[in-house]
């Protein structure tokens, strides 16, 4: 399983300087490596600095989740699952600031007034990569 040294990679990538670009190397001979020059992309450092941030008991729940699932335990599998639930996380916000917030009455005449009421997002079975649908 690579997630493990994954997410210590993303630890380190995390910790050090960055790259202050091509400007700097012709002057600079103690300027950090670029990730290519340590046989990385931006995906890939991206991606495991995102599951370097994931607090230590979360991230083995996380780990315990994907093996119950037949499927093969990836970095993919948790990245998408760690998206879906920002996502989710995200969507609750938005709906207590909506519940939260009152909207003020309309000053002056008016033609016509149009209500777009909010979807109900109590959908169980609601998916948030699945657009267009609530």
């Amino acid at each position: 399983m690579l997630l493990f040294p994954q997410r210590r990679a993303g630890e380190m990538l995390a910790g050090m300087e960055k790259n202050k670009g091509a400007a700097t190397r012709s002057t600079d001979s103690t300027a950090s490596p670029t990730l290519s020059e340590i046989g990385i992309n931006k995906n890939e450092s991206s991606t495991w600095q995102k599951i370097a941030t994931i607090p230590d008991e979360e991230f083995e729940q996380k780990i315990a989740i994907l093996k119950k699932n037949p499927e093969k335990v990836t970095t993919k599998s948790l990245v998408a699952k760690i998206k879906k639930e920002e996502r989710l996380e995200d969507i609750q916000r938005q709906v207590k600031e909506i519940a939260q917030a009152t909207p003020e009455a309309p000053q002056g005449l008016f033609h016509v007034i149009c209500i777009d009421p909010p979807w109900p997002y109590g959908n169980e079975n609601y998916d948030p990569y699945v657009h267009g649908f609530a």
